[in-house]
């Protein structure tokens, strides 16, 4: 955990998601994504943010047996691969 910040006005807590998945830390600028899990949010501090992104269910192929936790499954986006986290393990 980073620490707590105050986002619009709502203290909530920090975390870093490449500390949280096991990735070097880094000290540049990155962007912050607010997330919500069991009525809770957090703020997680993410390299950068290119978009938001849909998948239906059958999109989504199962995430290896060694994938973090936190990892849903993995989705095709034209030729790139997008892993999907699930909130409520990420934060937990």
């Amino acid at each position: 955990m980073l620490g707590l910040s105050t986002v619009h006005g709502e203290p909530m807590p920090t975390l870093d998601l490449r500390v949280r998945l096991e990735y070097e830390a880094t000290v540049r600028p990155g962007s912050w994504v607010v997330v919500s899990s069991d009525g809770r949010r957090t703020a997680l501090k993410v390299d950068s943010v290119d978009g938001i992104l849909s998948f239906s269910d059958v999109d989504i192929e199962a995430s290896p047996a060694s994938a973090d936790p936190a990892v849903e499954g993995v989705a095709r986006h034209g030729h790139e691969r997008v892993v999907i986290l699930e909130a409520d393990r990420l934060v937990a």
